[in-house]
This record gives structure tokens, sequence and C-alpha cells, in this order.
């Protein structure tokens, strides 16, 4: 069983925090180096297959219906974060973002919805956990029942969805950091005085909905993630720091009540140092769309958004012709905006026969495909 070195892991990590000796701390680094970066990974950020690890590099062949673990998910997020608080290497808060947006939200918990009075779905019900996340083409969740199905990830589902917090703040003698932007709170003390920080999405929706605030009204979805953090402390100086993630477009840009700031960047994380009373910080993270080749195949590659994976919807494996490269030239948003809220949907444009992307987290029963060979070839220029 593919999970069966993990309490083995753990062990010897509570062993070095207890003990300091610096075997234990070799054996777990060593297990990582070996687990993820020799080997390689999924565009959701997994490397399993049957509950068993992907040869090395060696993906192509392990698409199956028995990717991805939700218990293997969950205890690799934990063990990528002992391995940054040990080291304050920001690549392990990388890994466990792509990993919390397509494991644990892909496949922690999904519910069937309405409409205006109109059902989306036949009959809208409710996921429990996808005890595995499928990644072959044409691929549906399986979704687990409330009452009759009772798996091991069940009970992994209830530890992640408490531990949340735990993976966004980290606090240590220089200051705070964030290191995953996800709404929430926290409130700590810092060198005998009171600190409060509340983060949230910033407004993107435009001002069509609201009266008592003034929002800028976008015409189109933005390319960024904008999100505010609002800070009240009792004249207590330390350093705010903010992951730089891996797939920024450009410079993240920063503003402090308003005003744009400089700030530092240390270690792949951005240092803003100042004395902290009543203040709101906006983090804007300019975002893109990447292709993430399988290493066996590089020409057969999945999407991203930022960290969000994309997955073709009631599509098989097709071809599709363009610059995978600048996914960009041949994906274009779809259905961008409901309501006050902007969407993550992409459709393919150019193609034999076009269809539509969305964020694979968001997927409940559609069959979908998350990989697809792309040729350097402009089909428009092909036909001619």
């Amino acid at each position: 069983m593919i999970t069966d070195p993990f309490p083995d892991s753990h062990c010897r990590i509570r062993a070095y925090e207890v003990t300091g000796e610096e075997r234990y701390r070799k054996v777990v680094e060593n297990y990582w180096e070996l687990a993820v970066n020799r080997r390689g990974s999924f565009a959701t950020g997994g490397q399993t297959d049957g509950e068993s690890w992907t040869p090395p590099n060696r993906q192509s062949a392990r698409m199956s219906d028995m990717n991805q673990e939700h218990c293997v998910v969950y205890n690799m997020i934990r063990l990528a974060d002992y391995l940054y608080r040990w080291s304050g290497k920001k690549e392990y808060h990388d890994y466990i973002e792509q990993n919390i947006y397509n494991g644990l939200f892909a496949q922690g918990f999904w519910q069937g919805r309405t409409l205006e009075g109109a059902l989306e779905d036949p009959i809208p019900d409710t996921g429990i956990v996808c005890y595995y996340l499928p990644l072959a083409a044409k691929s549906t969740k399986k979704w687990g029942r409330k009452i009759e199905d009772f798996w091991c990830c069940h009970g992994t589902s209830v530890q992640a969805n408490a531990q949340y917090s735990r993976w966004i703040w980290y606090q240590d003698h220089n200051g705070i950091a964030v290191e995953q932007y996800l709404p929430s709170r926290m409130e700590t003390m810092w060198n005998g005085k009171n600190v409060s920080i509340t983060m949230e999405d910033s407004n993107l929706g435009g001002d069509y909905l609201r009266i008592m605030e003034v929002a800028r009204t976008l015409d189109q979805r933005p390319e960024y993630w904008k999100k505010s953090l609002h800070i009240t402390a009792d004249q207590a100086e330390f350093e705010l720091r903010f992951r730089l993630p891996w797939w920024l477009r450009e410079n993240a840009v920063i503003t402090i009540d308003g005003m744009d700031v400089d700030y530092e960047v240390r270690n792949g994380e951005g240092v803003i140092r100042r004395v902290w009373t009543d203040s709101i910080v906006e983090i804007l993270l300019p975002c893109k769309l990447t292709a993430w080749p399988l290493a066996d195949s590089p020409d057969c590659v999945a999407f991203l958004n930022g960290p969000v994976l994309l997955a073709g919807v009631d599509t098989d494996e097709v071809r599709l012709h363009g610059d995978k490269d600048n996914p960009q030239s041949f994906l274009t948003p779809s259905h961008e905006r409901e309501w006050e809220h902007w969407k993550e949907d992409y459709r393919t444009v150019g193609q034999e026969r076009n269809f539509c992307f969305k964020p694979l987290k968001n997927i409940g029963r559609e069959m979908y495909t998350v990989y697809f060979p792309v040729a350097d070839t402009d089909l428009t220029v092909r036909k001619s």
C-alpha cells in the first residue's frame, strides 16, 4: 500500500522535532526527493496510480480511473508543510497549493445546485469524497455516497477540512507569512501586542450590484488574483511575507491603503516590514495559462489557469492545434461572468471541433478529459 510509508515518515518527523537528530530529518527529506522531485507529477500535483507510485517521469502509461488517492494527497500536503516549516522553501507551498486546488478541492466534496428554480441536474445530489481522481480520457468522478460508503478517504477528507488554517498562516521570530491565498482570519500576539489579519478575495465583480462602495467596473475577466488583507495591530513592528507563486505572469503588485509600495523579494517571498496599526494590504497576482506536459510525452499537455487545472468537458482526447507554449492562442474565456462573479471557464478556438474547459475542481458528474496532444500547427493554414 502506498500509504504505508506515511506513518513511518510522520513518526520520523516527530522524532526529529523532539530529539533534533538530523538523521530523522534526512530520512524525510530523502523520501520527498524520491516521491516528488525525481518522479515528476501529473498536472494535479499528484504522482500515483492504483495506490502505487508512478515510475519516475513516466506518467503517460499510468493515467487511469485510479489516480491520486485522496489519502495520499492529504498526507503529502502534511509532509510538505513540515518541510516548509523546517526550511522556509516556498517550493513546498507551491506543491501544497497545486494539490489543494486540484486534489482536496477537486475530490473532497461536490453538490449539485439549482438556478432560478430550474434544475441544472435532473436530480441535484451530493458527492462526499472521491477515493481516486481519474485522469484518463473520458473520465468521470466516482463520488462516495452519504451513508452507503465509508472509506479511509472519508476520514482524511474531514481531517483536511480542519487543517486549512495551518497551511495559510505562519509566524516566526521575524514576522508573519501568508503562504496560501484562501479567505481566512488569524489572531496572534506579537511581542505582547495583539495582531489580527483577515484575508478576503477583493471585489472584482464590478459595481453593478453594489451601492455602498465604489468598485471599478471591468468589462472582461481580470487576468489576476486580488487578495485583500485587513491588518489591525497595537503598534506592532514585524515583517509581512507573502508567497510569490510559480505561475506569476509578471511581478506581483502591492498596495497599502491604496498606495503602491515596494517590497523585498527573499527566498521566493515578498517582504514588507513596518509598524502596523490599521491597514488594508492588497496583493495583486497576475496569472497566466500554462501548459503542463507529461514528462515522457511532452506533446501531450494539460492546461492550468494559475494553479487551477482545467479539464475539457464532454470530450475525448482530441488533437489540438496551436502553440502549446502559448495556450492563449487557442483557449479563450467562455461564459466568463455569472451575476457579479467572474467564472474560470474557457473554450477552444480554431479547432476541428471546439469544446469547453472548466476547472477540474468544479466538475461533478460530467465526463472530462485532462490531457490533450497538441500539434504546433495553425489549423486554418493547414486546411488551406
